[in-house]
């Protein structure tokens, strides 16, 4: 068979549920789902992420939330204000499934801010990180014992660096 090569080559199965200038939902790498967060978020982006992760909690399956915002813009209030409404209203799936949120920020100062905020919120488990693999490690030892882990990055991770 001249000319064919031998060698398996198995993709990687990417599985972006949603990918916009602003956002990308991946969650290629489940259940570790990576967010990226780049420049200021349109409001219909943002409307789109919120129901990407209610898709997510309709899977039914324990996940890590990965949140990359170092290239983040701010998000307006009224999207404030949508997030928290959609943490009520969906409270209760996303304790049963989420075991946690690990939010990559770019400045020790961002990272104490929402320290303080966060301690005040019902987020749940929760910690911040400088390097997206350390937040990877930390969802790993999150979900220890749950199920089957996944090694490395998303497939999209170098592209959003």
């Amino acid at each position: 068979s001249r000319g064919v090569s031998h060698k398996t080559v198995v993709p990687v199965r990417a599985e972006i549920l949603l990918e916009t200038p602003a956002i990308t939902v991946d969650a290629s790498a489940f259940p570790v789902l990576f967010i990226y967060f780049a420049d200021a978020v349109p409001a219909a982006d943002f409307r789109a992420f919120l129901d990407v992760c209610r898709d997510v909690l309709h899977r039914d399956k324990p996940f890590v939330a990965v949140v990359d915002a170092r290239n983040a813009g701010p998000l307006a209030d009224e999207l404030v204000l949508a997030a928290a409404d959609w943490l009520i209203e969906n409270d209760s799936k996303r304790r049963e499934l989420s075991r946690g949120l690990a939010l990559v920020l770019a400045t020790r100062a961002q990272r104490d801010v929402l320290k303080k905020i966060l301690a005040q919120s019902s987020v749940g488990p929760h910690e911040l990180f400088e390097r997206v693999p350390d937040a990877v490690a930390w969802a790993t030892r999150r979900l220890s014992g749950t199920t089957t882990l996944p090694t490395g990055d998303s497939p999209v991770a170098a592209k959003r660096r």
